[in-house]
């Protein structure tokens, strides 16, 4: 791990930009609120299922397991 001088902390300079900051806290918020609606739809003794049988599936769903299963290829070496 590399040593950080002190006199080269006040040349750095990190660009935030609010308007993203906010805009991200509203989509955790909207996150957030998306859940916890969902939770009390489903009730306090639901359990999800053990195993997923895509071929049961609507088309839109086997087609939203298909692009899971893609970007979680992509970003994750087993």
């Amino acid at each position: 791990m590399p040593l950080v001088l002190p006199s080269s902390l006040t040349q750095l300079r990190i660009n935030l930009d609010i308007l993203r900051v906010v805009g991200y806290r509203q989509w955790c918020n909207k996150l957030w609120n998306d859940v916890r609606f969902a939770m009390t739809k489903l009730g306090d003794n639901y359990t999800p299922p053990t195993t997923i049988q895509p071929q049961k599936m609507p088309f839109t769903c086997q087609w939203i397991m298909s692009v899971l299963n893609k970007a979680i290829s992509k970003n994750v070496n087993i």
